[in-house]
């Protein structure tokens, strides 16, 4: 901290004016970030001018104003969502992130209260702010932190000086270092996602997409990992928008396999959007790849998951050939199951299938059940039963149908709470019991009886079947 306690009185009063002159026109202009970064540097300017308990006392009404100013982390929603849309120009210094400007201003108020002799509450700050002090993007705050640490062990060690006075919290958007290869910063940004700071990790991956112009299989890494930034922060409109992009450098690249994982969980998440149109284009873009370039599993789980979602656009014939396909394919277990249900439902659903194709969607959903609860998925073996129920109960088999759903009801009733969060466990039990009722002849389960759970496996009012 630069140390102005010899300067005379007068230019120390105007060097605290300045600094409160900056924090009422900030005030006047109602920006938070501009605020906080004044409110920031004043507290700092008494600390540079030796008046430690009025920096003390200007920290701790900053931290109690940062906490109103966030109190729901929506302020902070909207720093990233500017900072990182697409669309935005770059960060301006009043987007400072109010959590980093109040793990700045904690070490600040911790030095001061060193320098006061104000040793337990010196210690307090200290175990506070160790864990703000941890992730990708923070080792000055880490090295700041053991620093003032060091200084609490021993009182006889002064404080380093600095050049000049303090400043806001660099700019955390910053990109990695410029001499790391692109693997390093790839993997950098990576790791910002997975610590949790998407600010960081978009800003990284955007400035690679931009440096690798010609390099596509980059630039898809890139994009990847800036569309699930995107995602975190909420604006999921453009995350999936950039996917998209990803997927086709991928495919550009000739990057298959990574291609085909992109786009799987794309096309759930273009699917829970209610495009289904989008995510079967998605898979079949994915399926495009040459003769041998996928491993045949993975092109088993996209042509599963395209058959349901063709299906649900109405083209069950095409949805049929898909689900055929996977069993030549010879699929692991879970795909092999989740075929099978597949086309159980597109059977069991098509007005001109006949009795045949019927009494084989009965036996495809057993064999869907068995793989189920070999494989530990209680909740989709006992949507097996459930679903067999219904047809059942389409095919006039009342008694059959009865024996389901008691079963069903009972497979529902085991499971776990755990197992209960994979599914809309009330809805499902609701449907079994209302079919119970209208099976018995009780008014209140006459109508929508035998529905189909669909390719979803859900019973909630106006959702698929």
């Amino acid at each position: 901290m630069h140390d102005e306690s010899d300067a005379p009185d007068d230019e120390i009063a105007e060097y605290i004016a300045q600094a409160q002159e900056t924090l009422a026109a900030a005030r006047e202009a109602e920006n938070v970030g501009d605020i906080a970064i004044a409110q920031a540097q004043l507290g700092a300017t008494y600390a540079d001018c030796d008046l430690h308990e009025d920096a003390v006392a200007e920290f701790n009404r900053l931290l109690d104003y940062l906490a109103i100013a966030d109190n729901d982390g929506a302020q902070e929603s909207q720093r990233w969502l500017r900072i990182t849309s697409l669309s935005a120009p770059p960060p301006t210094a009043s987007d400072v992130s109010l959590p980093r400007l109040a793990l700045e201003v904690r070490l600040l108020q911790i030095e001061s209260l060193l320098v006061l002799g104000r040793r337990d509450e010196a210690r307090a700050g200290l175990q506070v702010t160790a864990p703000m002090c941890r992730g990708f993007g923070k080792r000055h705050y880490k090295k700041r932190w053991q620093e003032l640490q060091q200084r609490l062990d021993n009182p006889e060690l002064r404080p380093t000086t600095s050049s000049g006075r303090w400043a806001p919290p660099a700019d955390e958007t910053a990109t990695p270092e410029s001499n790391l290869s692109v693997p390093e910063r790839l993997a950098a940004a990576d790791e910002a996602l997975d610590t949790g700071d998407p600010t960081v990790a978009a800003r990284a991956a955007l400035q690679i997409v931009s440096d690798c112009e010609h390099q596509p299989h980059y630039r898809a890494q890139a994009r990847q990992v800036l569309g699930m930034a995107l995602e975190k922060m909420g604006n999921v409109d453009d995350s999936r928008k950039v996917m998209q992009s990803a997927l086709g450098d991928y495919l550009l690249a000739e990057k298959y396999p990574d291609g085909a994982r992109l786009a799987l969980p794309l096309a759930l998440r273009l699917s829970a959007a209610g495009d289904n149109a989008a995510a079967a284009a998605t898979l079949q873009q994915a399926l495009g790849a040459p003769e041998g370039a996928l491993p045949i599993q993975t092109r088993a789980r996209l042509t599963t998951d395209l058959g349901s979602l063709l299906d649900q656009g109405g083209s069950s014939a095409e949805a049929r050939r898909n689900f055929e396909a996977v069993e030549r394919m010879r699929p692991d277990q879970e795909t092999g199951a989740d075929a099978h249900h597949g086309l159980a439902v597109c059977l069991a659903n098509d007005p001109n299938a006949d009795n045949a194709e019927k009494v084989e969607a009965l036996s495809l959903l057993s064999q869907a059940k068995t793989a189920y609860t070999a494989l530990g998925y209680p909740d989709r073996a006992a949507g097996c039963e459930h679903e067999a129920a219904a047809l059942l109960g389409r095919l006039g088999s009342t008694d059959a149908a009865r024996t389901r759903y008691e079963a069903a009801l009972a497979a529902y009733e085991a499971l776990t709470a755990a197992d209960r969060t994979h599914i809309n466990w009330d809805e499902e039990v609701r449907d079994v019991r209302e079919n119970l009722q209208g099976l018995t002849g009780t008014p209140a389960g006459q109508s929508g009886m035998f529905r189909s759970g669909g390719h979803t496996m859900s019973h909630v009012p106006e959702g698929p079947t």
